[in-house]
């Protein structure tokens, strides 16, 4: 059974080590836009249930991604979450969890980076 800090060293060697190379698939053009886009499009592809909360009164985003695959997957994803996004200097980001969400709230500026990003004609974003 890992600990807690273990969870966490091998979330942060993930982000360290292979999310580089991932930015370099894309060209070092990757920012925490283009991530919340891929990171939905894994959880829509995987299944998973997840909600977005949006308050127009509120500067922020609220996402809720239900894994229902215990305490230690819901920390071992919230460290990649922040992590990548720390990692592409976002630094105001959110993330919380229980045993079977991951809750991670978000600027709203950086969501409207994300839209001009989906709404760009552009093939070779992927």
């Amino acid at each position: 059974n890992l600990s807690d800090e273990q969870i966490k060293e091998v979330a942060d060697k993930y982000v360290r080590h292979y999310f580089i190379d991932t930015i370099e698939m894309f060209g070092n053009a990757v920012s925490a836009a283009v991530y919340l886009d891929i990171l939905l499009k894994w959880i829509e592809m995987s299944e998973f249930n997840y909600r977005i909360n949006e308050d127009s009164q509120l500067d922020y985003t609220t996402y809720k991604f239900q894994f229902d695959l215990g305490l230690k997957f819901s920390q071992f994803m919230a460290n990649i979450i922040r992590n990548t996004m720390e990692s592409l200097g976002q630094t105001d980001t959110k993330v919380k969890i229980t045993e079977h969400l991951v809750i991670l709230r978000l600027p709203k500026s950086i969501l409207w980076k994300a839209i001009l990003f989906i709404n760009e004609p552009n093939e070779s974003r992927y």
